[in-house]
């Protein structure tokens, strides 16, 4: 894990995310307010005061997965993602042609809080992929993909 692309997400409540790409954002579901409900998510870096908002692309709330993915739009022109994103991620106009370059983004969830409720321990975890064709639970994510 590259600490510089650990980022404080605050909506709902406040807590931490990943940038899997320049402008993707991994984190938990749980962090931002109800798809129904109005409210504003903000990404920002942890020594920072400047705060850039996101928009939610995927989340699944439930009882096996609290997990989203949130998106710095393009639009917000002062967001510099870390070093180790730039060059040739930089220059994709979308997620969609990184998807044709890359393939399904790998990620891996560590337990808590599931395996905790579940009488789970810390460093337990379980990998997977979220796939960009899997249109049953991608919802508002079919169209960015």
């Amino acid at each position: 894990m590259e600490e510089k692309r650990v980022v404080q997400v605050r909506g709902q409540s406040f807590g931490s995310g990943y940038l899997i790409a320049p402008r993707l954002v991994l984190t938990a579901a749980h962090l931002l307010p109800a798809s129904e409900a109005p409210g504003e998510i903000t990404v920002s870096y942890p020594d920072s005061d400047a705060r850039f908002p996101a928009v939610v692309r995927w989340r699944q709330p439930d009882e096996n997965v609290d997990g989203a993915l949130l998106e710095i739009p393009a639009e917000v022109r002062d967001w510099e993602p870390p070093e180790t994103l730039r060059g040739a991620w930089a220059g994709a106009a979308a997620l969609g042609s990184l998807r044709d370059e890359w393939g399904p983004i790998a990620g891996r969830r560590h337990g808590i809080p599931t395996a905790a409720a579940a009488g789970g321990r810390r460093g337990t975890g379980e990998g997977g992929q979220a796939r960009p064709g899997d249109a049953d639970r991608a919802g508002p994510a079919a169209r960015w993909w």
